[in-house]
């Protein structure tokens, strides 16, 4: 799916028990299964992505200055969701994640979502796991728009549109293993999140060893 959106009278929307297999897809906002939620004034309990994965899924050639992105710029890349705004995931995973990122463009990179609370929507990751996640933002990055991280590439992504003073995330029950990263350009790395934003609560969020 290209985006997730709640409907305009306050409706809901979910992807349950969706599984991807093998593909190679790039664009602006791009996900194993989804590329970007909630790009309205939606709510974590309007949208859900639960029970889905998404296996050896290569996240392309990402050049964040090849494409004219309709939201200022912003590059999200993840195993299951690029960007995730407003919403609720359970229950995924990602095998074989490759995401190979290029340009000086805002381009943050998860192994299950790009970036966590898009556009400052309270969003939830619970009980996912992301196993075989390959990162790799290349020479010219840009050294402060660029996280890779094993689950989640940036926390809290702050933006005006819809922000909401009240905004949190939980990131509960969760782990990651064999996770390489390799950024040539920023230290904001991690093999759980490549960079941590306000109002993030975490609980039992870990790295398996291989």
């Amino acid at each position: 799916a290209g985006v997730l959106n709640c409907t305009a009278d306050g409706g809901s929307s979910s992807i349950v028990n969706c599984h991807v297999t093998d593909i190679n897809i790039r664009g602006v906002q791009v996900g194993g299964v989804v590329g970007r939620t909630s790009q309205k004034k939606c709510s974590k309990d309007q949208l859900k992505i639960l029970g889905c994965s998404a296996t050896n899924i290569e996240l392309g050639h990402i050049t964040t200055d090849d494409f004219a992105s309709p939201d200022n710029g912003n590059h999200f890349v993840g195993g299951i969701v690029g960007g995730a705004g407003a919403t609720t995931i359970s229950g995924c995973f990602s095998k074989n994640i490759i995401a190979d990122i290029y340009g000086t463009g805002f381009a943050p990179a998860g192994g299950i979502v790009g970036v966590l609370g898009a556009d400052s929507q309270s969003s939830d990751v619970t009980n996912c796991y992301a196993v075989g996640v390959k990162l790799t933002a290349n020479e010219g990055c840009h050294p402060e728009k660029t996280s890779l991280g094993g689950l989640i590439g940036k926390g809290a992504h702050v933006a005006v549109s819809f922000g909401d003073p009240n905004t949190e995330y939980n990131i509960f029950n969760n782990f990651v293993t064999d996770v390489t990263i390799t950024n040539t350009c920023s230290v904001n790395n991690g093999v759980l999140i490549g960079l941590v934003a306000d109002s993030i609560y975490f609980n039992d969020v870990y790295y398996v060893p291989v």
